[in-house]
């Protein structure tokens, strides 16, 4: 089985280790990972921004990076959910036979590892108390909720303790958090309220860009919470 790796914008400029880990990952799972170099953005920020032919320009360019792989695989559900979901409103009719038989390839990583590859174990170890976000397009646009609770759940010396709201945005959405700011840190101190309330010692989700807001939310706080990927996690690429 062949996974085309789409890496998102934000794991290839700032999170590059979860990009390795998620390798290491499909690789261990059984698949024979590939990566082209070429691949940019889903389209995602002008797409929200209403910029919609700039977005299917990007979206097109998606079609040929990956002509012979059986899947597509992305490391986060918002980006997924792009290019799974919402391209289909950027073109034609003419071309949807050709977007349909891409979005039908396209998995985000943690819904891969369990339902394609039925994997859920893959014998690591991460002493910590640890809480799980959803990020919205994961739970909400794929309805993956399941698939990452069971990964972890198989982690060593993993003790998971469940946000009392674990499905309320973190307050990032992309340009949401530059055009509202306001409301954007609101709905993050909720999230970190919760937080601390359970007592975790790291925050994972499937999500970079949640991550990122709120790690930048708890260093202005001054709260002591690591964020990882679930992809880190998984792959014991962080030391516990």
């Amino acid at each position: 089985m062949k996974a085309g790796l789409f890496v998102t914008c934000l794991v290839d400029q700032f999170f590059p280790g979860v990009a390795w880990a998620s390798v290491r990952l499909l690789e261990k799972a059984g698949a024979s990972v590939c990566f082209d170099p070429r691949q940019t953005c889903c389209g995602q920020p002008a797409y929200n921004s209403g910029f919609w032919p700039e977005a299917r320009d990007v979206g097109r360019s998606l079609f040929d990076l990956f002509p012979d792989t059986d899947y597509i695989v992305v490391p986060s559900g918002s980006c997924a959910a792009m290019m799974r979901r919402h391209l289909f409103q950027l073109h034609s009719q003419a071309g949807m036979e050709r977007i349909a038989a891409f979005a039908r390839r396209v998995v985000e990583l943690t819904d891969f590892l369990t339902r394609i590859c039925g994997r859920d174990d893959f014998e690591s170890s991460f002493v910590a108390r640890a809480a799980y976000h959803d990020s919205c397009h994961a739970l909400r646009d794929l309805q993956i909720r399941d698939a990452p609770r069971r990964l972890l759940a198989k982690v060593r010396g993993l003790e998971m303790v469940e946000l009392a709201c674990a499905d309320q945005c973190c307050g990032f959405g992309g340009l949401f958090s530059v055009k509202y700011p306001e409301i954007s840190a609101s709905m993050g101190r909720d999230k970190l309220r919760c937080l601390r309330e359970t007592g975790a010692e790291i925050l994972v989700s499937s999500d970079v860009s949640c991550l990122m807001h709120l790690d930048g939310m708890m260093r202005k706080e001054g709260l002591k919470i690591r964020t990882l990927h679930i992809a880190e996690v998984l792959a014991g690429s962080e030391a516990s």
